[in-house]
């Protein structure tokens, strides 16, 4: 959108819309699991993407990944969003240069042998390198399988 018009504000912006409207109530609901009790937001069934325990002790309602944000918010994160995206194209993804830069997640494996990544950390940065279709394998960028 911004490569598109750089002159889009940021409340007209996916971004902008996402954090005004997505409001999941707990992650279990977010991901359509409805036979068991409800798991909090930012919390899975493996615990937390920090140490892995069952809490968190993340802030909803100053969250990166859903809303409601205030407008003010919105703009920050548009504008922090932007100078990432500046960045990594003018400089490509460094993450050696800055700490805690590396993409971060968890492997889910069905039954079958299917896996997907779930991204715990760096969704923005793997968003801009995907929007910016960086040519090699982006799972040879960052994550080990």
């Amino acid at each position: 959108e911004y490569d598109a018009n750089p002159a889009i504000r940021p409340a007209d912006s996916t971004l902008g819309r996402f954090l005004a409207t997505f409001c999941p109530t707990s992650i279990s609901t977010l991901a359509g699991v409805t036979d068991e009790a409800p798991l909090p937001l930012f919390v899975y069934p493996w615990g937390t993407f920090n140490d892995g325990s069952s809490t968190s002790n993340k802030n909803v309602e100053i969250s990166r990944f859903c809303g409601p944000s205030q407008p003010d918010f919105i703009e920050a994160e548009f504008q922090r969003t932007l100078q990432l995206y500046q960045e990594i194209r003018k400089n490509g993804y460094q993450p050696t240069c800055f700490p805690h830069s590396y993409i971060g997640g968890t492997w889910l494996e069905a039954k079958n042998g299917q896996r997907r990544f779930v991204v715990m950390q760096g969704n923005h940065r793997l968003a801009i390198l995907a929007h910016l279709k960086t040519e090699k394998s982006m799972c040879a960028l960052f994550l080990k399988p």
